[in-house]
């Protein structure tokens, strides 16, 4: 199974050197994020140069309401998955008619992409995990758009106060992509609570199992949101993602 890399996760370190880094560690692909888009062909040469390919690609709400540009830069870097990677603040909705409405303006733009060939789908964090009844935001905004799917960040479930693994077992036919991230033990701080994969509290081992048998997802990206020491981070966690998403059945924790 190829893994990737979110390079968001390299943000603080040359570019360069974050992809010399994750081919060398055995990454296959990466996902993209706003600030590297200045220069698209600049962009794909640096990729081609390391042979890395953009699979995914997180593209601002705004931008992606920009179709013609959103559309011409995908082309450019080769992407198959856009991410609409988290809704600005003042969109955020704050009651239930609010999350129903930000799926039905959704799935508009997911019939568009998908009718210009790409698949579509949004990246959550942990306010969408804000209950509703019975329902969490999330659950209401993807009610309204068929055509959405979403790439589980599921340690960001889990700080919004979900059950990661339940929500899988839910709506794995919704996931197309996964971010495979972790949270630091509680007291270890120091990199914005979140750890290398396998360095953490997540449960990955079951979790790497639900998302192999329960979901339809096809990417797998490794990400950290504030690395101290990039490599460290690269080459350790793709070594446990190997492990997690290696069989059917759950493996048992290291």
């Amino acid at each position: 199974m190829e893994i990737g890399m979110q390079l968001y996760s390299g943000r603080k370190f040359p570019l360069s050197d974050v992809l010399r880094i994750a081919a060398a560690a055995g990454y296959a692909h990466v996902e993209g994020y706003g600030a590297l888009y200045a220069d698209p062909p600049a962009l794909k040469a640096l990729l081609d140069r390391h042979d890395l390919r953009m699979r995914s690609a997180h593209v601002g709400l705004a931008d992606l309401e920009d179709r013609p540009a959103a559309v011409r830069l995908a082309r450019a870097l080769g992407v198959e998955l856009i991410v609409c990677p988290i809704l600005p603040i003042e969109r955020r909705p704050q009651d239930a008619d609010g999350w129903r409405a930000i799926g039905a303006q959704l799935e508009v733009l997911a019939q568009f992409y998908r009718g210009e060939g790409f698949e579509f789908g949004y990246h959550n964090h942990d306010f969408e995990f804000a209950r509703f009844g019975d329902f969490f935001g999330i659950d209401l905004m993807v009610r309204e758009a068929p055509g959405l799917m979403i790439e589980g960040d599921l340690a960001w479930m889990t700080r919004g106060g979900a059950d990661a693994l339940a929500w899988v077992g839910r709506n794995g036919a919704r996931i197309a992509a996964a971010h495979i991230k972790d949270l630091a033990p509680p007291g270890q701080e120091a990199e914005g609570g979140w750890a290398d994969v396998g360095y953490g509290v997540m449960p990955w081992s079951a979790l790497g199992g639900a998302l192999r048998r329960q979901s339809g997802a096809r990417y797998f990206f490794a990400e950290h949101d504030d690395p101290g020491d990039f490599q460290r981070f690269a080459t350790r966690s793709i070594e446990k993602i190997r492990t997690y998403l290696a069989a059917d059945d759950a493996v048992a924790p290291s």
